[in-house]
């Protein structure tokens, strides 16, 4: 599509407010308008049908329009399409996934390759905006052999196979214990949006627990790097190896930083490091330690107190004869 193309799309878009409303809602990947101006959108996974109808002749004009241009796009985002009814032309639109070369330039994405084929557990910090889901959907791409599930409020849009099982986020402490018993059981967990401390420990699994990732909303990176202090507080940073930025304005991602013995390191080399923020807010909170290695001298040190507490054998008394 040229630009005067992409303009009259837009044009006939504005004309139907409830559609244009629609196609800007983050959670929303999949719209039906019917010819008679009912419509409904797939919501997080749900299809349901939209109260307000659509205006007719707006909606003709679009899915003519749409007829005569086939594979056309609004804004890169969502494609349109119309199938030929007996009432006439259906009109769907579908959000396309994400281009990987809109999420991060190619020597960040290789680099961060490496990190997850290491087994390595990660962040990624970024506004609202920034393209964390796709990314996480690209990351469950790498594993090769593994039975991953992803956690997210939005389903993901890419065809990710049968060895990636979506679920949505648990909102009850029951869906809460299912899901902390599951994960347990799953070689990667990729998690969007992690709220707070209680689902981080969930994500993370059992001490050791490999190929984790998640994600967390953040304006700015200063706020990022503080909310992830205060929520592994209570837990050993051991269990955090890469930290991925995406950057406050254009929301692309920008930086990748990986932890190296007891401290931090840029994996690509960037013009305005973010080492000194990291540090300030990250590591200051807590010492450095392995989650793992605590967990298992913990095990040691039960068994040998468990040798300790055993009493020691002592002879039984010989039997007297009272006469």
């Amino acid at each position: 599509m040229n630009a005067a193309e992409h303009n009259e799309l837009t044009s006939l878009i504005r004309a139907l407010p409830p559609l244009e409303e629609a196609l800007s809602e983050g959670d929303v990947d999949h719209l039906m308008l019917l010819p008679t101006g009912r419509w409904t959108a797939r919501q997080q996974g749900v299809a349901r049908r939209r109260t307000s109808v659509l205006d007719e002749p707006a909606l003709l004009a679009l899915a003519t329009w749409v007829d005569d241009h086939p594979g056309a796009r609004l804004d890169g985002t969502w494609l349109f399409d119309v199938i030929p009814g007996v009432r006439g032309l259906l009109v769907t639109a579908e959000r396309c996934p994400t281009p990987i070369d809109d999420i991060a330039s190619p020597v960040l994405m290789d680099a961060l390759k490496k990190q997850i084929t290491r087994g390595e557990n990660g962040v990624i910090l970024g506004p609202v905006r920034a393209p964390k889901l796709e990314l996480l959907c690209w990351i469950a791409q790498q594993f090769i052999q593994e039975q991953i599930i992803l956690i997210s409020d939005r389903p993901p849009t890419a065809q990710l196979g049968p060895r990636v099982v979506h679920l949505y986020p648990p909102r009850t402490p029951e869906e809460l214990a299912r899901t902390r018993r599951l994960l347990r059981r799953c070689d990667a967990v990729l998690w969007d949006e992690v709220e707070n401390s209680e689902m981080l420990r969930v994500a993370l699994g059992h001490p050791g627990a490999k190929r984790r990732w998640f994600t967390m909303d953040a304006a700015t990176t200063r706020a990022g790097f503080e909310a992830l202090g205060r929520r592994l507080e209570e837990m050993a940073p051991g269990d955090l190896s890469s930290i991925m930025l995406a950057d406050s304005r254009s929301g692309k991602l920008s930086h990748l930083l990986r932890r190296v013995g007891g401290s931090w390191q840029e994996v690509t080399e960037e013009a305005n490091s973010m080492l000194p923020a990291l540090e300030a807010h990250l590591e200051t909170r807590f010492a450095v330690r392995n989650r793992y290695e605590e967990y298992r001298s913990t095990v040691e040190v039960q068994e040998i107190r468990f040798e300790s507490d055993d009493p020691p054998h002592e002879d039984e008394p010989e039997d007297i004869d009272i006469k």
